[in-house]
């Protein structure tokens, strides 16, 4: 791994976010695909029989925020419903230690499943 040309890393949050092990996805779980620079929010729409493939249908956020450099979005309505995109969804499998789209015949995608522990900050 290079970390200091960024060939391999990227971005080093995303990175360090983005975890390469296998996870047992769940239906309404939200998972977050680390990219060279910008992140994407998916749900988990279905999970296949033996747990190795699984449906995310994309977030189709609205944005809150201010004024530029605001980042603000709201990922559910009025009535705790997600905003999701259903035009967009991306079917994916854990297939040669990866998480790959296309059932697992396609590009390798990097997901960050939740919060590690490492990452949690102890105040909450």
């Amino acid at each position: 791994m290079k970390l200091g040309t960024g060939t391999e890393t990227a971005n080093v949050m995303n990175w360090l976010m983005a975890n390469p092990e296998y996870h047992k996805p769940a239906i309404g779980e939200d998972v977050t695909e680390c990219m060279w620079t910008d992140r994407h929010a998916w749900r988990v729409t279905a999970v296949t029989p033996d747990d190795k493939g699984a449906t995310l249908s994309r977030y189709a956020p609205k944005y809150v925020g201010k004024a530029y450099g605001d980042e603000s979005y709201e990922y559910e309505d009025a009535y705790g419903n997600p905003l999701l995109d259903e035009k967009q969804t991306v079917q994916i499998r854990f297939r040669y230690k990866a998480w790959r789209t296309d059932n697992g015949k396609g590009r390798k995608i990097e997901l960050a499943w939740g919060l590690r522990e490492e990452y949690r900050d102890p105040s909450f």
